[in-house]
């Protein structure tokens, strides 16, 4: 941004970029619910830079407002197409207007699944991710991984697996896999979910999933908000076995909406509905 004002001084970008984040904070340069952010003065210098101010100084002054409005937008990225995972819009990060949200890019071809038919799974759900991801949610993966919220132990996979072998052979064997928030409100294991036949599981409030627009989530997915974290053994083994096979179908029939497969010109590839959605945006663009 600063390039293009030294090139053509005193014009208006706003609307006229689009920005592609490798990250999961979108238009932010950091997570905007860290607390520990301002703890550490790599950060605190790298904002410093960012936006043009002494955080050393300000954070001791007002560190709470201080992280909560550096931790918010950065200014060059205002009024500009950000596409990244980031789609969190009770924060500043994301701006439902303008932003374009993705599926984050998953090794899926690297999963050695067969697609066992839902209603023949031996487990009812899987879950195995990390628990210091939780930053959208604190202790919502905890919760889930807490046995003493399930009856029946022997109908969950509530294990982090390493090895790829081992991870495969959980999602291909189970019914439901869990997506709680981590960074943003959804986590990238859900499409590799898809890709395996297991139903995803969507713990998200407050959140724009990728290509919503255009898929209706519930008829691939079950949709719920953070407090059925310590209820899923109950809400997710009354989805009759007739309905479970239904959505696993219905997600093996749209998949490759959100997984990278090449060729990556097909029509129903992620960059394909990119490209949807920006042409549906246009409109709204502002051209100066």
């Amino acid at each position: 941004m600063n390039i293009l004002d030294q090139r053509a001084p005193g014009r208006d970008w706003g609307g006229r970029l689009i920005v592609p984040m490798a990250h999961d904070f979108g238009g932010c340069a950091l997570f905007y619910f860290s607390e520990r952010a301002l703890q550490s003065a790599r950060y605190r210098e790298h904002l410093s830079g960012i936006y043009g101010e002494d955080i050393h100084t300000t954070s001791r002054r007002s560190p709470e407002s201080i992280l909560r409005r550096l931790a918010g937008r950065a200014p060059m990225l205002v009024d500009q197409i950000v596409v990244g995972a980031m789609g969190d819009y009770d924060t500043p990060c994301f701006q439902r207007e303008t932003d374009i949200v993705v599926p984050a890019y998953v090794d899926h071809l690297t999963l050695n699944v067969t697609v066992i038919k839902s209603s023949d799974r031996q487990y009812l759900l899987y879950f195995g991710g990390t628990l210091k991801f939780d930053l959208r949610k604190r202790q919502i993966r905890k919760k889930i991984m807490d046995k003493k919220f399930y009856k029946h132990e022997d109908q969950q996979n509530l294990h982090f697996f390493n090895d790829r072998q081992q991870y495969s052979a959980a999602i291909d064997n189970s019914a439901f896999c869990i997506g709680p928030p981590g960074v943003v409100g959804w986590t990238g294991r859900v499409w590799e979910a898809i890709y395996a036949g297991c139903i995803p599981v969507f713990l998200s409030e407050n959140t724009e999933f990728p290509w919503e627009d255009a898929f209706d989530y519930r008829k691939f997915a079950i949709m719920l908000d953070y407090h059925y974290a310590n209820k899923l053994e109950t809400v997710l083994g009354a989805v009759p076995l007739e309905e479970r096979d239904r959505l696993q179908a219905e997600g093996q029939r749209i998949k490759n909406n959100f997984l990278y497969n090449p060729p990556f010109n097909q029509p129903d590839s992620p960059f394909a509905n990119l490209f949807r959605i920006l042409r549906k945006k246009k409109e709204k663009f502002v051209r100066r």
